[in-house]
């Protein structure tokens, strides 16, 4: 997304929701229609701007982690309407069908992600007990601006998930080749939350290129493989929440004792390296363990698979019909909530998707007669 119009109807589309040739005509033909669309637009800006000033450290009352202290910057981050629409974003899409009590949000997620990186940061920089190995011992790592640039991605690191999360990712990889992370790197460089993350002296480029593992820093590279990797605070975070709000106990591990015997080594390369002291042996298999079980009983679940395989299908259908380009999906995606998702499905002109939309909502899902994988909806 390089031209400069194209990321400005982005813009458009996501504060005001209208699609792009209607802004266009709008445009063109001036008058009370434009002035509206700006006024839309002033509106937006003008409520964002009574937001609070943000001063000193706050803490937030997580059910998983308890206290998670912020600074001014990252309460600043979190007011934005970038991120707070997660805030109406489910964790798990629609498997609250099946497991009522899995109504947490993306929102929640990213907070207790960031609360692992502040955790990982005290580790890597105040660990030095590695002094007779073979590699080179590191502690103090990680200066201030490093630490705020972990802190900040563990934070916004799914700020450009869709409504129902990942249930909808094929549909819009298949219609235009999408995925959360592109939504998110178009919210981080070209939104409000630009500006937030500018007035508080952080690069919105370098937080991007650790999110999409692109830095040629080394200590960049390194906090790339703190968010994505087998053993990351990601799947940490997301496998306990998920276990404590499903109430499948399966994904329930020491997951204390595995960040507290992470290290960080450098090799003779000069690269940095995670690894893991050989008492965490049994944990880190824990975790993996229950990584595989969580999968098989909550996330593949048949009937969360099926309700997940109707939104998705419902909602390529939708794109298709409305003939949405790549940036109005951008646009419209990064502006939906969960509902506002079902309430578009449901007012198509396509019968079948209004049908997935309602059966969804009285939970009438189809029952799995034949089962095989398939690269296109248009395949099915």
């Amino acid at each position: 997304m390089s031209k400069d119009s194209d990321i400005e109807l982005i813009k458009l589309v996501r504060i005001t929701g209208k699609r792009e040739a209607e802004l266009a005509s709008l445009k063109a033909a001036g008058g009370t229609g434009w002035s509206s669309v700006m006024q839309t637009v002033a509106s937006h800006e003008d409520l964002l701007s009574k937001g609070e000033k943000h001063t000193r450290q706050k803490a937030i009352q997580d059910p998983v982690h308890g206290a998670i202290l912020l600074e001014p910057w990252e309460l600043d981050v979190i007011s934005t309407w970038e991120m707070l629409r997660l805030r109406f974003v489910m964790q798990l899409g629609p498997a609250h069908i099946v497991y009522p009590g899995a109504t947490h949000t993306r929102f929640q997620h990213c907070l207790g992600t960031n609360f692992l990186a502040q955790k990982s940061i005290r580790v890597v920089n105040y660990c030095d007990d590695l002094e007779h190995v073979c590699f080179v011992p590191l502690s103090r790592l990680l200066d201030d601006y490093q630490q705020k640039i972990f802190r900040i991605t563990a934070l916004l690191h799914d700020v450009g998930h869709p409504p129902t999360s990942h249930t909808i990712e094929f549909a819009l990889k298949g219609a235009h080749d999408l995925d959360h992370l592109d939504l998110g790197e178009s919210l981080i460089l070209h939104s409000g939350l630009t500006d937030v993350l500018t007035h508080n002296d952080i690069e919105p480029q370098t937080v991007v290129d650790v999110l999409k593992r692109k830095s040629k820093d080394p200590v960049l590279a390194l906090l790339s493989e703190f968010l994505d990797n087998p053993f990351d605070i990601d799947k940490t975070d997301y496998l306990i929440r998920d276990a404590h709000y499903s109430g499948v106990q399966l994904g329930v591990f020491p997951a204390e004792r595995v960040m507290l015997t992470n290290r960080v080594v450098k090799d003779k390369t000069g690269r940095y390296i995670r690894g893991y002291m050989l008492k965490a042996f049994r944990s880190l298999e824990s975790l993996v363990l229950s990584r595989n079980w969580m999968f098989s009983d909550l996330y593949l679940h048949h009937a969360v698979r099926l309700a997940e395989a109707m939104v998705s299908k419902a909602t390529y259908f939708r794109i298709k019909e409305e003939k949405l380009s790549k940036n109005e999906c951008i646009g419209l995606f990064t502006r939906m909530t969960d509902a506002d998702l079902y309430r578009w499905l449901l007012e198509s002109e396509t019968e079948f998707v209004r049908e997935y939309a309602a059966r969804i909502r009285y939970r009438r899902l189809f029952k799995v007669v034949l089962s095989r994988p398939i690269a296109f909806f248009e395949d099915d």
